[in-house]
């Protein structure tokens, strides 16, 4: 698992909020992270991972896809450049340092290069819309469908 070596410092010094150790490759939140496994290359093993925003959540999700992007440009450029690290905890390191008040841009990038129909969405992302559509067919099935009706205008109106 890409994290802290000193785990006890990142949940006593920050129970509420995520912590980020670029030096230890550390990516938590809310301490309860949404980790996931991949093969950062076909060979190795699989590894856990967990991504602090949604930018490296959708860069770890698809790593084959960020290292066929050779011919993008700016962040998706750093994002690809990332992917080709030795190590996933190198290419961890570089994905936070890449988004560094970038993290707009990549959005902005990946709408540019990417057809959307290619990207996995993180996982975090599909339990929560799995979620949703679970609680919008519970809801939709507590309403009853009216036929509107006419209502009467109201006899004693002012008129300013």
């Amino acid at each position: 698992m890409v994290i802290s070596k000193n785990i006890g410092n990142i949940t006593k010094s920050n129970p509420n909020r995520g912590y980020t150790d670029v030096d230890n490759c550390v990516c938590l939140k809310d301490l309860h992270p949404y980790d996931f496994k991949i093969k950062y290359y076909e060979d190795d093993e699989e590894k856990e991972v967990i991504p602090y925003t949604f930018e490296d959540a959708i860069a770890l999700s698809n790593i084959e896809l960020f290292r066929g992007l050779t011919s993008s440009t700016g962040m998706i450029k750093k994002m690809h450049d990332a992917s080709l690290k030795d190590s996933v905890e190198e290419c961890v390191k570089a994905l936070y340092e890449a988004l560094d008040g970038e993290k707009a841009k990549m959005a902005l990038d990946l709408l540019y290069d990417v057809e959307p129909e290619k990207l996995k969405v993180p996982t975090y992302i599909d339990e929560g819309l799995k979620w949703l559509e679970k609680e919008l067919k519970h809801t939709y099935q507590d309403f009853v469908y009216a036929e509107p009706r006419e209502v009467d205008a109201p006899q004693d109106l002012e008129v300013f």
